[in-house]
């Protein structure tokens, strides 16, 4: 899984104009996720990622989070669509306005929205 997370983290750093990097304690945080035992850890894990991540972070970590297709997979199944369309919105939203001042005046939904969706995912396809 650390593989996929780097093969990802060097995508995302190519399409921003400048040099990115995590925090070494999101990263650990995230990588603790994805070794967790149990589908609540995982989910305690991630969502603490996404409480203490900067703003920057949380923008950037969903599609490393949400490897692949597993979002349109969860809309075919009828599994979490509220969630994804709120939290796809809102990302949708941070990419039309740019990242940075979206995440200044919503980053406390964001971050909501994002947790929900974590939930939601992770807990109906435990």
């Amino acid at each position: 899984m650390k593989n996929i997370f780097l093969v990802f983290l060097v995508m995302l750093i190519s399409t921003t104009s400048y040099a990115f990097e995590f925090s070494d304690n999101f990263k650990t945080l995230v990588d603790g996720a994805f070794k967790a035992a149990t589908s609540q850890e995982r989910i305690s894990q991630l969502q603490l990622a996404i409480s203490e991540g900067s703003n920057e972070e949380v923008f950037l970590i969903p599609p490393l989070i949400f490897p692949g297709n597993i979002l349109k997979k969860s809309k075919q199944n009828s599994r979490c669509l509220s969630e994804i369309d709120s939290f796809m919105s809102k990302f949708k939203a941070g990419l039309d306005d740019g990242y940075d001042q979206y995440m200044q005046v919503n980053s406390k939904q964001y971050r909501l929205s994002l947790n929900q969706l974590i939930d939601c995912v992770h807990s109906a396809y435990q």
